[in-house]
């Protein structure tokens, strides 16, 4: 069995650091240990340490351990970075000129986890 534990195992929030330590049941013990984000090598070691952590990190990881015998990889590991909003940007349904009568939806859009609640505003005014 390979284990992969997460160290803080709550709320990961973006500028915390974050250790992930692998785990074998194996005779004679793993020696190598390789870490990867999804299929993409990350680094070797039996822990694997993100510091200061970035939205970039989050998803899913998972380690491979090694002895002469052979190799097993573990369950993947969930890290899920909590950052708040941004790239704010704002998008009206209407090109060109809008005249009084016309239809207009505006969208608001984020980048954020969890998703953003969206306030709007219009002269000072809070609205729905």
């Amino acid at each position: 069995d390979v284990v992969v534990t997460l160290n803080p195992s709550g709320e990961i929030v973006v500028g915390d650091s974050v250790t992930l330590s692998c785990s074998s049941d194996s005779n004679p013990p793993a020696l190598n240990f390789s870490w990867f984000k999804g299929e993409t090598l990350q680094g070797s070691g039996d822990t694997y340490r993100i510091t200061s952590v970035k939205s970039e990190d989050s998803g899913n990881y998972h380690c491979s351990a090694r002895n002469k015998h052979g190799s097993q990889a573990s369950a993947a590991v969930t890290v899920n970075v909590m950052y708040p909003p941004q790239n704010v940007s704002v998008f009206i349904s209407i090109s060109g000129e809008i005249v009084e009568g016309d239809s207009v939806t505006l969208s608001c859009s984020s980048d954020s986890n969890p998703p953003a609640e969206i306030s709007w505003f219009k002269e000072d005014e809070t609205s729905a």
